[in-house]
Parts: C-alpha cells; structure tokens; sequence
C-alpha cells in the first residue's frame, strides 16, 4: 500500500514538472497526454504589409459569381446602342412572289415579283431607342458600383470574424501562461510545505481549463481564416484593416445603391417613351421588280415598283406594352422610396450602435484597470499567505473576463465604424 501511494505521489510530481516546462518552453510540450499548441501570434503570419483592402476587395470582386450580370449587361447595353444607330427601324425581309394559270386557263400567263421590305424609323423613336440604350449602359455602371458595395461589405465582415477569433486565440494563450506560471509557483510552494497538495490540484484544473480554451479558440480562428481564404482567395490579412468612420451626417443620393435606385427610375422613364414612341407600329416601303407575260404569245415586260405599308389598329397591343412600361416605372419609383428610408434608418442605427460602443468601451477600460490593481494586490496577498489559491484563482479569472471584455469591445468597436462606411456607400 505505501508503496503504491509513493508511486502515485511521484507521478503527480512528475506531471507538474511537465506543466513548469512547458510554462518555461513556451507550451511545447504535452500536458496530460495532449500536445499543446504554440504560444505564436496569429497576426504576425497572417498580415502582408503590401496588401490593402482595397486590393482584396478588388480580387474578390474579380472572382465573385456575380461578377457575370455585369458582364451580359453590358453586353446588352452595347446590343441597344448597335439597334438605335442602325439604318432601319427593325430587320429587312425579301420577298418574292410568282403568278401562273398553268392549273387554270393555261394561257401562259406568268409573273415574277421579287423585292426588298425595309422598315421605317417613326419620327423620335430612334432619339428613344438610343436615350434606352445610354440609360441601360449607366445601369450597368451603378449597378457595377452596387456589387462592388456588396463584396466590400462581405469582405469586411469576413475579415473581422477573423480579427476578432485571432485576439480570442491570443487571450487564450496568454491566460493559458498565466495559468502554467501560478501553477508551478503552487508546485514550488507545495514542495516547500507552504501549502497543501489540494491547492495544487486546483491550479493544475486551472491550468487544463486554460488549455481546452487555446484549443477551441485555435480550432474557431482557423475556421474562419479558411472562410477567408475562399472567398477572397487571398492567403493573409490586409494591412491597416482598420477604418476612419465617415464624417457624413445623412444618407446622400450618390449613395451606391441609392444612385442605382436612381438610374433605374431613368432606366423606366426612358422605356415608358420608348414604349409611347412604338405604340402605331412601324411603317414599312417595299422596293422590288416585276416581270409579267400575259401569254405565251406576247412579249415579257419588266417593271420597278414601290410600295408603302402603313400600319393602323395597333393600340389594344401597344396600349399593353405601354401599361408594362408604366408599371415597371411606378414599381422603380416605389422601390427607390423605400430603400431610401430603409438606408436612413439603418444609418442612424448603426451611428447610434458606434456611440453606445464608445461608452461601453470606456467602462470597460476602467474595469480592466481595476481588475488589474485587484489582481496585483491578489498575488501579494497569496504570497504572504493572506488568501489561498481558490481566491486567487477567482480573482485571476475576473481579470482575465476584464481584459477580455476590453479587447473585444475596442475590436468591435473598429468593426462597427467598418459597418458604419458600409452603411454610408463607403467602398475601400
């Protein structure tokens, strides 16, 4: 039996070396079996001091999916403006006609008629086809500055989900010393007889807490960086990440998804006249030649002849294209109403969001400062023997909660003034 208890003792000893050299060593090596991670900062791999976010917005714009809208828009764009400057209102047709009575009176009468239909431009309509065409282009535009918008504010919350895991991971790792420190000050002391081996225990459980936290934080802020990585296909972290909140006071209407909101008014407008231009349809002239034998007696004449096609009774279809058009500008107007009282209100949300930040950041500076002097005089107290390690432990992990709520809230802080130029139509 006592050999079996001297055998327990020394292996709870040689455990606690363990734990004061991977303290010593920077957590290299294991603690209870498991491999510790290295105590590095995060930071100082992921950050390339050549890349801006301005860059990686710019990459991960070029590789967004949408990126393909614009693409075809223009595209469509370029198509509107080829039709408005085209010679002829619509496509030329040929057409060719033949006469016989070979399965009637069979008295060789033929005719060939052949010619060329073109379609005529009404009076304004090419002027509305080309306004059509110059909106849609500038659609395109502010619909491009939209996307752009969009990605920027994808990749600003990307990158601080990884700004905020990788100072949880440094928090961690730097409890997780503290931690290693007190108990191998506890082992010394338990050595000494100084205290009692149960005090020991208690900071070894510290210890292990400490480490599963660095694990998990280790496991969070990896998971986010791949996210990162994927969707901006950039490898590290943009350099001065870090924003100045805009100094503008109102949503204006240069606002990206306002000026888009804008131009598709114009966009409905320019297609509601274009609709109101093309409403009697377009007249048509027939150019062609005519060659015709009354009989197989007579002689072949040929002739050139013109002919005008006026189109009439065509306001019940054009009456319908026309209401379209009109819905599809009502529709444009209500929707840019809307979005500009929505961005209103979320921008004065967001400008409230950073204020209450502020404060909360301020009392939680303070609160650390305290937390730390408590601490501080904690420690002295230990030493002298005053308080015992559960204390100690107590006080350490409300200084440990201070310190995190500090950093967290100052990070937060920083995101939300990047939240506050993405509300505003900042683009890096």
């Amino acid at each position: 039996m006592l050999s079996t208890c001297l055998s327990r003792v020394a292996a709870r000893v040689c455990r606690c070396v363990l734990v004061l050299l991977a303290g010593l060593y920077g957590g290299i090596l294991p603690v209870n079996g498991v491999a510790a991670p290295l105590l590095t900062q995060p930071s100082m791999q992921a950050t390339a001091e050549s890349l801006t976010l301005h860059d990686v917005v710019q990459q991960t714009l070029v590789r967004y999916p949408s990126r393909q809208i614009v693409i075809a828009r223009q595209a469509q764009a370029q198509a509107l403006r080829t039709q408005s400057e085209r010679l002829f209102a619509g496509t030329s047709s040929f057409t060719l006609r033949h006469q016989t009575d070979a399965i009637g009176t069979d008295q060789g009468l033929r005719e060939w008629e052949g010619g060329v239909e073109l379609p005529l431009w009404l009076p304004g309509q090419r002027q509305a086809r080309r306004a059509v065409a110059d909106q849609t282009r500038m659609d395109v535009d502010a619909f491009e500055r939209v996307l752009r918008l969009e990605v920027a504010g994808q990749v600003r919350e990307q990158l601080w989900d990884v700004v905020l895991r990788e100072s949880d991971l440094i928090l961690a790792q730097r409890q997780w010393q503290a931690a290693q420190a007190l108990e191998a000050d506890v082992l010394k002391r338990v050595t000494l007889g100084e205290l009692a081996r149960t005090n020991l225990f208690l900071a070894q459980d510290e210890t292990l807490s400490r480490q599963a936290q660095v694990l998990r934080a280790e496991s969070e802020y990896k998971r986010t960086m791949h996210r990162y990585e994927v969707f901006t296909g950039a490898a590290t972290l943009p350099a001065g990440y870090n924003e100045i909140p805009t100094t503008q006071t109102a949503i204006h209407d240069h606002h990206p998804l306002l000026s888009e909101g804008y131009q598709r008014v114009t966009l409905a407008r320019a297609e509601m006249e274009l609709a109101r231009q093309e409403r009697y349809g377009n007249p048509r002239i027939t150019l062609g030649v005519r060659q015709e034998q009354a009989s197989t007696r007579d002689f072949a004449v040929n002739s050139v002849g013109v002919m005008l096609s006026v189109p009439f009774g065509n306001s019940a279809q054009a009456g319908v294209a026309l209401a379209a058009a009109s819905v599809e500008f009502s529709t444009a107007q209500s929707v840019r109403d809307t979005l500009k009282r929505e961005l209103a209100l979320t921008f004065d949300e967001t400008r409230r969001a950073v204020e209450l930040l502020r404060v909360e950041h301020k009392l939680a500076v303070q609160q650390q400062h305290l937390a730390e002097e408590n601490l501080r005089l904690s420690k002295k107290a230990f030493a002298v023997g005053e308080i015992d390690v559960m204390d100690l432990l107590r006080v350490q992990a409300l200084s440990f909660t201070a310190e995190r709520a500090e950093k967290q809230l100052s990070l937060q802080l920083q995101r939300e003034f990047a939240r506050y130029n993405q509300v505003a139509g900042v683009i890096p």
